[in-house]
């Protein structure tokens, strides 16, 4: 399921119609980093409701609810949040993320999305989290 039209229908059952302007960066970031978009839809859920001006409790920033100290891992600390809330850059980097987790957990899904959440990252371990349950169970349904 990597076609434009089948995440553009998961992203609706999920999200709803307004967020299937998204599923062509989904694909693209997906293909990108070797991932399975339903991952990043699942997750956009999970973070954010699929709501691109979402704003967490710790300040994490858009749709894949990424933190300024994560973004500036990734070289993007000069941009406004604004800049950092677009859709195509917020799930672009947010998958970036992720592959890095992946690595960290040497492929291990359940560790990865433990790890890129910040549940387990603050024991420095990967591990599986009620958040990796969920996206994960959230994959199994589809």
């Amino acid at each position: 399921m990597d076609s434009v039209a089948a995440i553009s229908m998961f992203l609706f059952q999920l999200c709803g119609w307004n967020a299937t302007d998204y599923a062509g960066d989904v694909v693209h970031a997906a293909k990108r980093y070797n991932l399975d978009p339903r991952i990043l839809v699942s997750m956009m859920w999970q973070e954010s409701r699929c709501k691109p001006d979402a704003t967490g409790k710790l300040g994490e920033l858009g749709l894949m609810q990424l933190k300024r100290d994560t973004w500036a891992l990734s070289g993007y600390n000069h941009l406004s949040d604004e800049e950092l809330r677009a859709p195509a850059l917020n799930i672009m980097l947010g998958a970036r993320h992720l592959r890095r987790c992946l690595k960290k957990c040497s492929g291990a899904i359940a560790g990865a999305l433990g790890l890129y959440s910040g549940l387990s990252m603050r024991k420095g371990t990967c591990r599986e989290s009620n958040y990796s349950r969920d996206i994960l169970a959230r994959l199994a349904e589809s």
